[in-house]
């Protein structure tokens, strides 16, 4: 798998920043990032540099626990969690109510 972009941590995670990472997957990105606002309001999507793994990650939070971690590579978006299933068919039908 392709390394995580978004290693300079001067450089906060926008739109434009992301996009330039994401392609055209940034429509996905933004389906996602507007799922989590709109249909989960008691979520948060908070970003974060680590300095760990050296790299910017988008953090979901419930008042303050960390509901999970997405990190920005290449042309993609993984999200490492426990509900990796109940994800992939979130993503499938945002996938098909654009069409």
């Amino acid at each position: 798998m392709d390394a995580a972009c978004l290693n300079d941590p001067d450089v906060f995670p926008d739109d434009a920043v992301l996009g330039a990472h994401l392609g055209k997957s940034m429509e996905l990105w933004r389906s996602f990032a507007e799922a989590v606002r709109t249909d989960h309001a008691s979520l948060a999507v908070e970003w974060r540099y680590y300095n760990d793994g050296k790299a910017w990650l988008c953090k979901v939070v419930r008042k303050k626990k960390a509901m999970c971690w997405v990190s920005i590579r290449p042309l993609l978006f993984t999200r490492p969690c426990w509900d990796t299933f109940a994800m992939i068919v979130h993503m499938h039908s945002l996938m098909e109510a654009r069409r």
